[in-house]
């Protein structure tokens, strides 16, 4: 199997900067190695920006978290138990699902609308990462962002509406409007690891910056992705939403 570098960042949108909002992004990073070789699991999450929310009472960035640690954890655990790698973008899904559920019912609401606003300022998020195993990888998603396998580009775009897998959690008739189709499990891209030369995922502050995309690859320093993105966003005004990227790259041997 390839070794591999990898490299993540993580920044405020200059519009969010100007607004005064939170970063709503977070990203999780596990590594780790057994008897077959090395692991390499991420996860990153983009918290729900709403129009209807004032930025006071957005806290999307809570279940952005939450999310983002919780997966890593399970998927860790999954991994370590031998559990077939396809079958653990399914097994997470439900996992999350129930994680979430758990956690409304805990916070005690009587009332629906206590209930439905709880989801809609904290636990509406969508969710993209990596599993790279000895001899397997895949890309796991809900909703929208960016993937980029070798020099496959895989673009996705729910046209600002993606389908939360929260929304499972709010009965579908007290919904403002219908989104996206709300799926059962995650869109799953597999591939082999020992083809796998370079990896980037990203929220989706990177479709309306595809042309950045050649500045992810061939950094030498371990921060060049962080820096990076702080210039984007605070020098040069291109990231203007929260941005996430993580990039894997295979270490050449000379």
């Amino acid at each position: 199997m390839p070794k591999f570098d990898l490299k993540t960042g993580k920044v405020t949108g200059y519009d969010h900067l100007q607004s005064g909002k939170n970063c709503q992004d977070s990203i999780s990073v596990r590594q780790f190695t057994l008897s077959d070789g090395n692991y390499q699991i991420v996860f990153l999450s983009d918290g729900c920006s709403l129009a209807d929310v004032k930025s006071e009472n957005s806290h999307s960035e809570v279940g952005a978290l939450l999310a983002t640690e919780f997966l890593i954890t399970q998927c860790e655990t999954y991994l370590r138990a031998g559990i077939y790698l396809p079958l653990i973008p399914s097994f997470l899904y439900d996992d999350l699902l129930a994680y979430l559920q758990s956690i409304l019912k805990l916070q005690g609401y009587s009332q629906v609308v206590d209930k439905i606003n709880f989801v809609k300022h904290y636990l509406l998020f969508t969710v993209i990462g990596f599993i790279i195993t000895p001899n397997h990888g895949l890309v796991l998603a809900n909703g929208d962002g960016l993937i980029i396998i070798n020099d496959e580009v895989f673009t996705r775009s729910f046209d600002d509406k993606p389908p939360y897998l929260g929304y499972h959690l709010i009965d579908q008739r007290y919904l403002a409007s219908t989104p996206s189709a709300i799926p059962t499990s995650f869109d799953v891209l597999e591939f082999d690891s020992e083809n796998l030369q370079r990896l980037a995922i990203g929220s989706d502050a990177w479709l309306s910056n595809l042309n950045l995309i050649p500045q992810f690859w061939g950094h030498k320093h371990p921060n060049q992705i962080q820096r990076n993105l702080n210039i984007w966003s605070f020098v040069e005004h291109k990231l203007l939403d929260d941005a996430t990227l993580a990039v894997l790259e295979e270490i050449r041997r000379i």
